[in-house]
């Protein structure tokens, strides 16, 4: 349908249409009976296409070398072009070209194949490829990871922080260790996660995969032992649990509660004395209260200000004076009151 009739630069009337509606319009008119308004409007559009496009125009060249064509171009590079019914299949027998498509769909979040008959850049027919070449799916899949991004992949913290260490090592002492670095996984995707994909046809799928086992490569277990000495998970802290060190930053850093760090004079460095521990001390409420490389130092210097700061918002955790003779402890007074005279009455 005609939405709005105006005139243009030149006084002559114009109509909007959709571009749907123009496509419509001219398939209709290709198609009209002889003797029928819009046949007439169709058989004089090409029995003169040099009053339709102008002289020396494509589209006039077109019209006046295809029979039964019906084109006609307009501003902002619109071009509307309808053939009578055969021809187009008659040029794809003659002209098209078979292909073989296969492709992520980023919505979807699977691998699409098809097979396709083109003519120059028309798709003419579209079928679904029911079994396309492994590798090509393979290859497709990797492309929609690209574009997604490696979040996409199941990582789990110890995944995240195996990929971080691995980084690390690989930094600070080179082979053997793997680099595992965010840009080198993803340009490297055919040769640490290709070889997994088998059978696999969506991104769903890659939810399976057992990423740490990915990320160790080809490491022995030996390997795997020294990366966990160099650059550990976790350490054992004074209170008697043990503490996940985050390497996110590349540097590695023990977020602890500060009592729970009573009595430990300092944190030796990782990598063989490479690579100092940054500490986040936090207040019993989970906020940082200091950071420090220097625990010693922090204990002689900074914690006098952070106890007269703290131990009034937080009287029911301890707060010694001198925190290096203290025992180190992730519990209020009161819990550990109540533990020693549990413990009593059990005895």
């Amino acid at each position: 349908p005609v939405a709005a009739i105006g005139v243009d630069g030149c006084g002559a009337p114009v109509m909007a249409v959709s571009l749907i509606g123009l496509a419509r319009a001219f398939a209709t008119a290709v198609r009209a009976p002889k003797g029928s308004p819009e046949r007439r409007v169709a058989d004089s559009m090409r029995a003169h296409p040099e009053l339709v496009g102008g002289t020396g125009r494509d589209v006039t060249e077109l019209m006046a070398n295809l029979p039964g064509v019906l084109v006609k171009d307009g501003a902002e590079a619109v071009m509307a072009l309808a053939l009578p019914d055969g021809l187009l299949q008659e040029l794809a027998e003659l002209q098209g070209e078979p292909l073989h498509r296969v492709r992520c769909d980023g919505q979807q979040r699977r691998v699409q194949a098809e097979r396709l008959l083109h003519l120059d850049a028309l798709v003419l027919e579209s079928t679904p490829w029911p079994d396309p070449d492994p590798a090509l799916v393979q290859q497709a899949l990797l492309e929609g990871l690209r574009q997604l991004g490696l979040e996409t992949l199941p990582w789990s913290d110890r995944s995240r922080s195996l990929q971080q260490r691995l980084s690390l090592a690989r930094l600070h002492l080179g082979a053997p260790w793997p680099d595992r670095s965010l840009h080198a996984l993803e340009q490297d995707l055919e040769s640490w996660l290709a070889p997994h994909l088998e059978g696999m046809r969506s991104l769903q799928e890659l939810q399976s995969l057992l990423l740490e086992e990915l990320l160790w490569g080809d490491l022995t277990w030996s390997q795997r032992q020294e990366l966990d000495q160099l650059l550990p998970e976790s350490l054992a802290i004074p209170s008697g649990r043990r503490a996940r060190l985050d390497y996110g930053s590349g540097q590695p850093v023990l977020a602890v509660k500060l009592q729970e760090l009573f009595g430990c004079p300092g944190l030796a460095p990782l990598l063989a004395g490479r690579l100092p521990i940054t500490v986040e001390l936090l207040s019993p409420a989970g906020r940082t209260a200091a950071i420090t490389q220097d625990l010693e130092s922090f204990w002689r210097e900074g914690y006098g200000e952070v106890r007269r700061e703290l131990r009034g918002r937080y009287p029911r955790h301890p707060w010694p004076e001198d925190p290096t003779r203290a025992t180190a402890t992730g519990r209020t007074r009161r819990e550990r009151a109540g533990r020693g005279g549990s413990a009593e009455r059990r005895s």
